[in-house]
C-alpha cells in the first residue's frame, strides 16, 4: 500500500549508498548540476590537451603580465559579488518585513478571539 505523503527513503548501508543517494533523480541536485559542469569540464580538459599537444598556441606570458586584463577581471568580479551582496541584503530585509507582517496578523487573530470569547454570551466551556 502507498503511504499517503510521498517521501524519500533513506537506508544506512555502505558508502556505495551514499553515492547512489547523491546522484537519484528525485531530491538530488547533482544529476542537474552535472548537466551543466560536465561539458564545461571536458571542454576544459580538450582546450588543456590541444595546448598541451602543441594544436593551440596560447601564450601564457604575454597574458599574465598584461594589466589590462587583470583590471577587466577585478572590476567584474568586484560588480558581480556587490550585484550578489545587494541581492541578498535586499531577499534578507523583504523576509524580515515578512515575517513582521506575519506575526502581526497572528497577533491581531488572537486579539480579535479573544474579543470574542469575552463578549460572547455563552458559557465559559463553549465559548472556548
Amino acid at each position: 500500500s502507498e503511504p499517503a505523503a510521498r517521501m524519500i527513503r533513506y537506508r544506512a548501508t555502505g558508502g556505495s549508498q551514499l553515492i547512489r543517494r547523491l546522484l537519484q533523480r528525485e531530491g538530488s541536485v547533482f544529476p542537474h548540476a552535472f548537466l551543466v559542469a560536465l561539458p564545461c569540464a571536458v571542454l576544459g580538459g580538450l582546450l588543456k590537451w590541444a595546448i598541451d599537444a602543441g594544436h593551440l598556441h596560447f601564450h601564457k606570458e604575454t597574458v599574465l603580465l598584461e594589466s589590462a586584463a587583470w583590471t577587466g577581471f577585478s572590476g567584474l568580479v568586484g560588480f558581480l559579488i556587490v550585484f550578489r551582496t545587494s541581492q541578498s541584503y535586499s531577499r534578507f530585509w523583504s523576509g524580515c518585513t515578512a515575517t513582521h507582517q506575519m506575526r502581526a496578523e497572528w497577533f491581531d487573530a488572537a486579539c480579535q478571539l479573544c474579543s470574542f470569547c469575552r463578549i460572547s454570551k455563552a458559557g465559559t466551556a463553549q465559548a472556548i
